[in-house]
């Protein structure tokens, strides 16, 4: 079945039902498509209520099994959808590819194919079936695209699509020119967090004799540079990104697509800025605030950028005593430290991108009262294993009165504090053997 068909016949279940039931990702993609979804529903005049989780866990299945509504959406949760089986309700499931083969009660709604998309994609075409007033909600998938990563070089299949139809309705803007947010490039280039900048990101006295180095006037608005200063800018930050062993995304990044709405959007000008409140919503636990903010709660709007700001700085802070204090070389997983577990993934993305070897996994680890909560990525490039990350975290952490497990590229593990250096001790032998 079309995407479209597909799209219409979720809405018929939609507008016969007195309540829906919504359960959508806690990332900057889930996030995107229940602020689509609530305004879509709330014009309607449907009740409905959210949660927001990181994964649909057995514990979350059995919890909407026992609430007994004939009706849930799983919003970029498809490939849980099976935890599901067998519910005596209807499902829908909105995402950026089918994950789960049609079962009865199932109803998907994404591409049928792994194509260029986010689930707030096919969450905006279940939208526009349930009624063409929303259209303006276009921009909440530049949001989740920039979010997503999928800008970088040049947007493809469902996504492209649907900006494109923006564009030519003016709902948005799409501009060339640095990928840098700031008042002045002084603030924009030493406050980057992706790219982060060695040497650079958190110190603005060397951004500034940097930027003069290369006859950029600091104190000019990023939009503001002439194309002679903001290409030698690039290239600058270019060759110190390559010099530091980043991959072809980070460069990228540096020019990547500028969205700018026709109008604000959460008190948002543009697709970057909601992004990076999307993200440190979602880092930080506090979706509803989206929620609030896209059905038009200005308090929430406002509650969005404060917590944006502070969830950036206590980022910036981590990364800079990542660069400060590098892990030992003669560590195999290298261990990092979050100031917060909703910062643990964001930390250990931009650290294994931009800041250590590449060659080695990362753990990065919260201790959360008795408990070491531990996230693990594999890495970009290196010697083969004895198991899969996943695998290797699992048994691990069993041995130690814990739980783990994830896919050969990341994992997690929950692990009684005091069992620190012996799991880590462990996993090592798990991943290359004594």
């Amino acid at each position: 079945m079309a995407l479209a068909e597909e799209a219409h016949r979720a809405s018929r279940l939609l507008l016969d039902a007195d309540y829906v039931r919504v359960v959508a990702r806690l990332d900057a993609d889930g996030l995107a498509s229940a602020a689509i979804l609530a305004e879509a529903l709330q014009r309607q005049g449907l009740h409905f209520h959210f949660s927001f989780l990181p994964t649909l866990t057995p514990e979350a299945s059995a919890a909407l099994r026992s609430e007994k509504h004939p009706l849930i959406v799983l919003l970029n949760l498809a490939e849980d959808a099976p935890a599901l089986d067998g519910l005596a309700a209807e499902v829908i499931t909105v995402d950026s590819y089918h994950h789960v083969e049609a079962q009865k009660g199932l109803s998907p709604v994404a591409p049928m194919e792994a194509v260029e998309a986010t689930a707030a994609a096919s969450t905006l075409v279940l939208a526009l079936a349930l009624s063409r007033r929303n259209s303006d909600l276009y921009p909440w998938v530049a949001a989740a695209a920039v979010a997503e990563g999928r800008h970088l070089g040049s947007l493809r299949g469902l996504d492209a699509e649907l900006l494109s139809e923006a564009e030519e309705a003016g709902l948005l803007k799409r501009e060339g020119g640095l990928a840098f947010e700031g008042p002045t490039v002084l603030d924009a280039v030493s406050r980057s967090l992706d790219p982060y900048l060695p040497g650079l990101t958190g110190r603005a006295r060397a951004v500034k004799k940097f930027l003069q180095d290369h006859g950029v006037n600091a104190e000019a608005a990023p939009l503001a540079l002439s194309p002679a200063e903001a290409e030698r800018l690039a290239s600058a930050l270019a060759l110190k990104l390559l010099a530091a062993n980043a991959p072809a995304s980070g460069v990228d990044g540096l020019l990547a697509a500028r969205f700018r709405f026709a109008k604000p959007v959460a008190d948002c000008a543009d697709a970057r800025t909601l992004a990076d409140r999307l993200v440190h919503a979602a880092l930080q636990d506090r979706p509803s605030l989206v929620v609030a903010a896209a059905l038009g709660d200005v308090g929430a709007a406002d509650a969005l950028r404060i917590l944006a700001d502070e969830g950036r700085d206590k980022l910036l802070q981590a990364l800079l005593r990542v660069e400060r204090e590098a892990p030992a070389s003669t560590e195999r997983i290298q261990r990092l430290e979050a100031p917060a577990l909703g910062m643990a993934a964001a930390l250990a993305h931009l650290a294994s991108t931009y800041l250590v070897d590449p060659a080695r996994p990362v753990a990065v680890t919260v201790t959360a009262g008795t408990d070491l909560h531990v996230l693990l990525r594999a890495p970009r490039a290196g010697a083969a294993t004895r198991l899969t990350l996943g695998n290797a975290v699992a048994r691990a952490a069993a041995q130690h009165q814990g739980r783990g497990g994830g896919s050969q590229w990341s994992a997690r593990a929950v692990v009684p504090a005091t069992a620190k250096d012996p799991f880590f001790a462990d996993l090592a032998g798990q991943l290359w053997g004594s």
